[in-house]
């Protein structure tokens, strides 16, 4: 199976936290802010266990790039860098694009870009989807991810 690693970036994992605790209601209704409180709970639940489990395929990341082999201390200094979360998110997957997208563009301008990379985006987030695509990182969100990986 291609499906190697399953990344997390400790930007994600401090917001899910945020939103487990139901930190970030704003303009939600109460049934949709409980579900979504619900829905990162369990998402960090699942993160958890992976890491308890020394799962080999899934893996931590801080905003640099470096790996974490545990999920217990989970906050990092981003004061120093410029942008906000999803941009920070961004250059985590930029940092697995090893490639140069300008070798890869067609001669002609309205061919399609055909990139290969060891990273795939998921999220529904609308404007975190526009920023990577428009640096050629795939995106997609989990339904379109699972039916295209065949992994579910």
């Amino acid at each position: 199976m291609f499906l190697k690693c399953r990344f997390s970036y400790n930007v994600v994992i401090h917001e899910l936290d945020g939103l487990a605790k139901g930190q970030d209601v704003d303009q939600r209704s109460v049934l949709q802010a409980r579900s979504l409180q619900e829905k990162a709970r369990k998402a960090i639940q699942f993160l958890e266990h992976g890491f308890e489990a020394r799962d080999p395929f899934l893996r931590a990341l801080t905003s640099r790039g470096n790996e974490l082999e545990s999920i217990a201390f989970r906050s990092e200094d981003i004061s120093g860098q410029k942008g906000n979360n999803d941009d920070l998110i961004l250059s985590c997957c930029l940092h697995y694009c090893k490639d140069n997208a300008k070798d890869f563009m067609p001669s002609n301008k309205d061919d399609p870009i055909r990139l290969r990379r060891e990273v795939v985006l998921l999220t529904d987030d609308r404007n975190l989807r526009v920023k990577a695509l428009t640096r050629h990182v795939p995106v997609r969100d989990i339904p379109a991810f699972i039916k295209w990986a065949k992994v579910g």
